[in-house]
């Protein structure tokens, strides 16, 4: 009589589970040749602004795994491709945020409150947000408030951790 391992071919698991600081589980599926970037290749990424010549499967599973933080600023900037966007736009954030006639300032004013997730960035959030609706043509649209605030909140964090470990 056959066992019921016989009967049922138990395929090898596809995923793989991580934990990083900011989730409890990111669902990846298994490639057994991705690795994580080692420090030097973190590193050429930054020196060079490109991660083009980096393998993908092994960029996305590092990024998933965490990106060191001593080099997650600088690299953030090379993979949003900021040097790429301030070409494109061709106006400074300041420049942006002095454009007069701001056709979305009384909605962001009213949002900027609401954001409960970043109380003490109010400010520069809203200074955010009327840069960023003067750059793009549909403006500012409700909900826009809680990303950016999310974003400010993750920066400044990362920006006091830098500070603690300078302090030492």
């Amino acid at each position: 009589m056959k066992s019921l391992s016989d009967k049922v071919k138990i395929e090898p698991l596809r995923y793989y589970v991580i934990e990083n600081e900011y989730f409890n589980d990111v669902v990846v599926e298994r490639d057994e040749a991705a690795r994580i970037l080692t420090p030097e290749e973190w590193q050429a990424i930054i020196r060079t602004h490109s991660y083009h010549n980096i393998c993908r499967k092994n960029l996305i599973f590092s990024i998933l795994k965490g990106i060191p933080f001593e080099v997650r600023k600088e690299l953030w900037e090379v993979l949003a491709e900021t040097e790429r966007m301030k070409k494109e736009i061709g106006k400074t954030y300041q420049e942006l945020l002095n454009l007069p006639n701001c056709k979305s300032l009384d909605l962001i004013r009213k949002d900027v409150p609401r954001t409960q997730n970043c109380p003490r960035f109010h400010p520069e959030l809203q200074n955010v947000l009327v840069a960023y609706s003067n750059l793009d043509p549909c403006g500012y649209t409700q909900g826009m408030n809680l990303i950016a605030g999310s974003l400010l909140e993750l920066l400044c964090i990362e920006n006091d951790r830098l500070i603690e470990r300078l302090k030492f």
